[in-house]
């Protein structure tokens, strides 16, 4: 449920450049050859936040808030960089790090253009995606496969296909609080009024999944401030400690999760993270996202007898979502955003 003066917008967004080298200007050799593989990924996070002004008649002030994500492929090497905008970049969780039975996973190395070295990615297989991390202490390799699908999304409305959900209780839903502030109502109104340009396409995830058990790891830039500094996360580890259960996993890493939240924070090396388990398998699962949120309209259809079928429209306009844009797209809706 949406709060006001914290309302979230998860929007994905991507740019893809895939620069094939003729491998013949490079060893002559074209048939033991393969060309080089470079692409980016953009994605955009907007929140909207209320700022103080220092102004008395009107103390405090509504924006939009965006993180900018972009994941670079060079041969076969993924990269992030992230930019901020309107935000406190050390108010900002850095890079997570993973943690298997077997090793520590993570990002130590940096590119002067394209941010952090994560890993290692395979995009050989068609519609499909390995990403396995930087082992950085301990044995094994830890990897997850993300299958997608690619769409045309020329001509479709913006803000039914970057959020369905979103889209459709901004526009009617009964009883949906319009808890908005003035810098979200105009940027939604932006995005519904807007149609994708030609040429534009998409990737839709259809499932992540993952060859082992994990532990993400995840910490604020350092030196900071309460609540971001390292104290914070020290005191949490402590009263987890005191409260939720130890978590086997790699031997450096003392973690201890609370039941209820199925989160907690760990300590390694003296540093401490937030952390949060997830099994071996499936992690995600497009298909049973939209299932979730479904029977939430349903619910809602039948609590206020509404003759609008709201889970029809819902599963329909879910077919055409996306999650990743290509560069038209990405270029169009990033004037919307002002960016």
């Amino acid at each position: 449920m949406f709060k006001k003066n914290k309302i979230l917008i998860v929007i994905f967004s991507s740019l893809l450049i895939v620069a094939c080298h003729d491998s013949n200007e490079s060893n002559g050799n074209s048939s033991e050859s393969k060309p080089k593989v470079f692409e980016q990924w953009s994605s955009f996070h907007f929140a909207e936040r209320s700022i103080g002004t220092g102004v008395e008649e009107a103390p405090f002030k509504y924006v939009i808030t965006t993180v900018r994500s972009t994941l670079t492929i060079d041969d076969k090497n993924l990269f992030e960089k992230k930019d901020f905008f309107n935000l406190n970049e050390k108010e900002q969780r850095l890079t997570p790090s993973y943690a298997t039975y077997t090793g520590f996973y993570g990002s130590n190395e940096k590119h002067q253009e394209y941010g952090d070295h994560l890993g290692k990615i395979n995009t050989s297989t068609i519609n499909q995606s390995t990403f396995s991390p930087m082992l950085l202490n301990g044995t094994g390799e830890f990897n997850r496969i993300t299958k997608y699908r690619v769409l045309d999304i020329a001509g479709q409305n913006v803000l039914d296909t970057f959020d369905p959900n979103l889209s459709i209780r901004f526009n009617g839903v009964p009883l949906f609080d319009d808890v908005y502030g003035l810098a979200a109502l105009k940027f939604y109104k932006k995005l519904y009024s807007s149609n994708f340009p030609i040429g534009s396409k998409c990737i839709q995830l259809i499932s992540v999944e993952q060859n082992s058990d994990v532990l993400t790891l995840e910490r604020y830039p350092e030196p900071n401030v309460d609540p971001y500094d390292q104290n914070t996360i020290k005191e949490w580890w402590e009263d987890s400690k005191s409260q939720g259960d130890k978590v086997s996993i790699y031997k450096d890493t003392e973690v201890f999760i609370l039941d209820f939240s199925n989160s907690g924070a760990a300590k390694v090396n003296n540093t401490y993270y937030w952390a949060k388990p997830s099994l071996k398998g499936e992690v995600f699962s497009f298909a049973k996202a939209v299932a979730k949120n479904k029977e939430k309209f349903v619910d809602e259809e039948e609590l206020y007898e509404s003759e609008i079928k709201y889970s029809e429209i819902y599963d329909e306009l879910s077919k055409k979502s996306c999650h990743y844009f290509n560069p038209e797209a990405t270029m169009f809706v990033s004037k919307l955003a002002d960016l």
